[in-house]
């Protein structure tokens, strides 16, 4: 079985979200909004980086507003073994270290299934694009 490689790996600090105990609106039928009332699951696990934007200015309607963008590449058959067979990441799941840079606060957006190997049945990796939520971030809100 030929694995992928991840380049230069460094040990990335997930905060997942466990949707199941999130306080439900029933006339809406979703989430409420705000701040991160659940039960959190926290582990490492090892992705290879890239940063698209650090501490970018974007010029909004009311002004400049910094953001950092990026992405992680992570295995598979990692996210097996730390999180469970077939368990994923999902939007919202929040970066709280990268290395040793403490204090993240970046958002999982959106994933992509990468490197489609014969013998593996199926995608051997997945990319997840993070970014933050400046101007109104606040820790602990989703």
């Amino acid at each position: 079985m030929t694995l992928p490689t991840l380049l230069h790996p460094v040990q990335v600090k997930v905060e997942r979200l466990i949707r199941s105990e999130m306080l439900m609106d029933v006339d809406a039928r979703e989430p409420v909004h705000g701040t991160r009332t659940t039960a959190r699951q926290t582990f490492t696990l090892p992705a290879q980086i890239k940063w698209s934007d650090t501490e970018e200015a974007s010029p909004q309607e009311a002004g400049t507003r910094e953001e950092d963008r990026g992405y992680i590449l992570c295995r598979t058959v990692d996210m097996d073994l730390l999180l469970g067979p077939g368990s994923r990441l999902k939007r919202g799941d929040r970066i709280i270290a990268i290395g040793h840079e403490e204090g993240l606060d970046l958002y999982i957006t959106g994933s992509l299934q990468m490197g489609h190997y014969l013998d593996q049945n199926g995608s051997s990796l997945i990319r997840y694009r993070f970014s933050d939520r400046h101007p109104t971030r606040q820790d602990g809100d989703l």
